[in-house]
């Protein structure tokens, strides 16, 4: 997905860089905006736009953010 998408990379280090946060749900939330822009059905790949794709990329996120 990253080949197609190369911003995930980066949001992904983001919310790795989040985990310190007292409140990590909001930071959640915010790339969680974001991500929707990148991956899943609103997303302008078409090849990754898919509820799949997206929850694979959401369940990244929280595991980066470890909530």
């Amino acid at each position: 997905m990253t080949a197609l998408e190369p911003r995930l990379i980066n949001l992904e280090r983001r919310a790795r860089a989040c985990r310190r946060y007292r409140n990590r749900w909001l930071a959640y939330e915010g790339l969680k905006r974001e991500l929707t822009a990148l991956v899943g059905w609103d997303c302008g790949q078409p090849s990754i736009a898919s509820s799949g794709h997206y929850e694979a990329a959401i369940d990244r996120i929280a595991m980066a953010l470890e909530v």
